[in-house]
């Protein structure tokens, strides 16, 4: 196979906007799409290998197992290695024990299925993952087991129909990854069915070139190729829905440079410069360091570390790429220094030994006996929270049903309603406490994410939610019953209203929240320009929402917006009593900060004007300027407030729900 250096270029074109990505540089949002590019390439690739040995009759299975595990296990089992000390110093026991789990299903090449039962890939759980990035060597390693023994079963039928075969496979993979990025985002993200069609894009340019090998030189559709890349890198984000028919521009600008960058070409040249080729050469290498630096240093700093530093962490991860490159990528891939039975005996021990490693740590849950009782104490502040939160804000009414929804209390006798997002679920514990007591029921009519005004559509991963329908069910359902009397409201319009995460100025950076898409529902241009992303109309909305619930002659007990942190709260107090940093700092947040942030949110909720119907709660009057002058507290001596960085846990929840309960007995 001849060598095509613009191939190395495009590897490093793949690999960086990964890097930065994952480094949380604006500009590179869609940097994730590198990983696709990867996959046509690897396609390509390894593709022609195979029709080129089957052409010359020399293809053999078991040396096509041996070229993998030399390519790609070495470097592999190298950096999971390297990560393993850095790993029992710095990680809780809860990380631990997933960390040690995804060890495993590394060395099995299982990890893509592991973390697609985890939190999502743009989650801001998945940055603290040090191994999240391998769930795409799965994918590939997965696909080649299959693909080899297909071409060797379907050789006899000859290669054009091989290739028509595999474009119906590629047609229906896309298909379904259509289908899945609107039903199923989350694991559609990680598993082969979605994916394979983008291995299958090189693996069918590669048949191309087998039939006809002279390659073919086009600047134009070189340039077009290079410009879908940048364009999926710069414009795509983590609403993108992907994989969909979205993945096609990154994959399609692939599949042209591979098909018309060659020769002389501006494209070729470009891509084949020194610089190009050499960070291409240690591409995987650095693909395989990033990620760990990364989630390292987040768990080190308990927060999103500095952009200096992030700086650093992207040049370390090229020097040890290289490194890694130049003495264990290069020895173990010389067949003079080592054989293919030492490459199968030590790639077999070494992902024995760190699957027995993964599942020892794991039974142990992460080894806690590193762990003293204060640290465990404060990551319990992040369970204590409503322990009918499976059943009740994610059971029967996540479907839509009003019928089977919680009742808070005493079933026989509603009285209330609990009406909001998450942030009303959070309180709902200390809200049932009261019921129970007083023998009174409360309807809990909570769903995530979604602002509680009638008339909005939220949109994720660019596909609409139930948010809207469930909206008007509660709102029709709640005119509708004349034996609740009072409604208890909370949500984070704060952020809705924002449209993006809070950012304490002090090392708090939250990334990922509050990211969905909201639109007027049904579409209605006086409340917002088409494609607008003004989301003033949600303050309109929701003051006519909540003004209908007063006109019903309902109580309404207004819980204005709690205070966020901006980094997780137990897990910064347990890091620092862990790892001995900061010490006596707190993580109280500015108060000056939380007032300019919630000036939209606090003037929606006091337009609502003077009703007697209205109670109004403030957190800010509990946590803000109170306790510390001029800072919101997180904690109250010493005790988390929060389960994590804007969610109160019940200890929190208890302050405001005494407040309500005052108002309520009133």
């Amino acid at each position: 196979m001849r060598y095509r250096g613009e191939i190395d270029g495009l590897r490093a074109l793949a690999v960086v906007p990964v890097i930065f990505f994952h480094a949380g540089l604006d500009i590179f949002k869609g940097g994730f799409v590198g990983v696709d590019v990867f996959f046509v390439i690897s396609g390509y690739l390894i593709t022609t290998i195979i029709l080129n040995e089957k052409e010359a009759g020399s293809f053999s299975i078991v040396k096509f197992y041996e070229r993998r595990a030399r390519r790609i296990l070495p470097a592999l089992f190298f950096v999971v290695i390297a990560t393993i000390p850095f790993a029992w110093v710095w990680l809780l026991p809860a990380d631990m024990k997933e960390y040690a789990l995804s060890i495993s299903a590394v060395a099995t090449f299982v990890s893509n299925i592991f973390f697609g039962k985890e939190s999502g890939y743009f989650s801001i759980a998945a940055e603290l993952k040090p191994l999240l990035h391998t769930w795409s060597l799965a994918v590939e390693e997965q696909y080649y087991i299959f693909f080899p023994l297909f071409v060797m079963a379907a050789w006899k039928y000859g290669k054009q129909k091989m290739a028509l075969m595999l474009a119906v496979i590629a047609l229906l993979s896309l298909g379904y990854a259509e289908w899945a990025a609107v039903y199923d985002p989350e694991t559609a993200f990680y598993i082969l069915p979605t994916r394979a069609w983008e291995l299958l894009i090189g693996v069918l340019i590669a048949f191309y070139f087998v039939e006809k090998p002279n390659l073919k030189s086009n600047d134009l559709l070189g340039f077009l190729g290079v410009a879908l890349i940048v364009y999926a890198i710069i414009t795509f984000d983590r609403n993108t829905p992907f994989p969909s028919l979205y993945t096609l521009v990154p994959t399609v600008g692939a599949a042209l440079i591979i098909l018309f960058a060659s020769g002389k070409s501006l494209v070729a040249r470009a891509m084949g410069n020194r610089v190009f080729v050499g960070i291409g050469l240690i591409s995987y290498s650095a693909y395989l360091w990033h990620q760990p630096l990364f989630a390292f240093a987040r768990h080190k700093t308990a927060n999103e570390p500095s952009q200096e530093l992030l700086y650093g962490l992207i040049i370390a991860s090229l020097v040890l790429a290289y490194l890694t490159w130049r003495f264990v990528e290069q020895p173990f891939r010389d067949k003079q220094r080592f054989s293919a039975k030492q490459i199968f005996k030590l790639s077999g021990y070494t992902g024995g030994a760190l699957v027995a490693f993964g599942l020892i740590i794991s039974l142990s849950d992460g080894y806690a006996g590193r762990m003293n009782d204060n640290v465990e104490l404060l990551l319990s502040a992040a369970k204590d929270r409503n322990p009918r939160n499976s059943e009740c804000h994610f059971g029967p009414f996540s479907k839509g049903r009003i019928e089977n929804a919680c009742i808070l209390g005493d079933e026989n006798n509603l009285k209330g309603a609990l009406v909001g997002d998450s942030h009303a679920d959070a309180i709902s514990h200390e809200l049932e406490m009261w019921a129970q007591a007083n023998n009174i029921g409360i309807k809990s009519l909570t769903v995530g994410s979604c602002p509680p005004a009638v008339g909005v559509q939220q949109y994720l991963n660019g596909s609409p939610s139930q948010c809207a329908q469930q909206n008007l069910a509660i709102n029709e359902y709640l005119l509708a019953n004349d034996a609740i009397e009072f409604i208890v409201t909370s949500s984070r319009l704060t952020a809705y209203l924002a449209g993006k995460g809070f950012d304490n100025e002090e090392g708090g950076h939250e990334k990922g929240a509050a990211s969905a898409v909201l639109r007027p529902w049904p579409k209605d241009t006086s409340l917002q320009a088409e494609g607008s992303d003004d989301r003033a109309f949600l303050g309109t909305l929701f003051k006519k929402t909540m003004q209908s619930y007063l006109d019903a002659g309902k109580k309404l007990i207004l819980i204005y917006p709690v205070p966020e942190a901006g980094w997780n709260v137990p897990r910064k107090m347990a890091s620092q009593a862990f790892l001995g940093t900061d010490a006596g700092k707190t993580f109280d947040t500015s108060y000056e900060l939380f007032k300019t942030r919630n000036q939209h949110a606090h003037k929606v909720l006091d337009d609502l004007g003077d009703h007697p119907n209205i109670i109004r709660i403030s957190p800010e009057g509990i946590f803000c300027d109170t306790v510390v002058q001029g800072r919101c507290v997180v904690d109250i001596g010493g005790h988390p407030l929060y389960a994590d960085d804007d969610h109160l846990n019940n200890f929190g929840a208890k302050f405001i729900i005494d407040e309500v309960v005052k108002e309520l007995e009133n």
